[in-house]
């Protein structure tokens, strides 16, 4: 895996790089609502604007993972994504997860991302809790979300004797 610094003057770990996300819409709503959930030191974002771009940036460089919108001008989400996998068969590496965008819930829908080669499926609107839950699914811890967690609340340990009667 050949991983880039993220600050050019400080080395990275590979081991401890933070994931690196290629996101692929065309609208620049949604993604900056993906950027937006994903907002934290914990990935490395790139993002495209077509299907044709997309397979750019996945020749140049290694990603964990896609999230591809299908519709989009130029090449759709289908395509890039045959394209890619071709590109990963010519490299013999391991497929990387790809996840289609789109507001099309349908089995058919869904059918055709599988043949496609996509990996998972995740409907618009996207919900935070359903991205990062997907993320963890694919990448594992390092795709947990570094929003602090919320407090449990604990009962407080008792000093001796406090439940003894009086």
């Amino acid at each position: 895996r050949n991983l880039r610094p993220v600050h050019p003057d400080v080395p990275m770990d590979p081991a401890n790089a933070p994931p690196r996300l290629l996101l692929v819409d065309d609208n620049r709503d949604n993604l900056a609502l993906i950027r937006l959930y994903l907002e934290s030191d914990r990935y490395r974002i790139d993002e495209a604007h077509n299907g044709a771009e997309a397979v750019a940036r996945f020749a140049a460089a290694p990603y964990d993972l896609v999230l591809m919108d299908l519709e989009m001008p130029v090449v759709d989400g289908y395509e890039a994504t045959r394209r890619i996998r071709e590109l990963e068969r010519q490299r013999g590496g391991a497929p990387t997860p790809i996840l289609a965008l789109t507001a099309h819930a349908l089995e058919e829908h869904r059918l055709r991302c599988e043949q496609a080669g996509f990996t998972d499926f995740l409907a618009k609107p996207v919900r935070k809790a359903a991205v990062l839950r997907t993320l963890l699914h694919y990448l594992g811890p390092a795709g947990e979300s570094a929003e602090p967690p919320q407090p449990q609340l604990q009962p407080q340990p008792q000093p001796p004797g406090a439940d003894a009667p009086d």
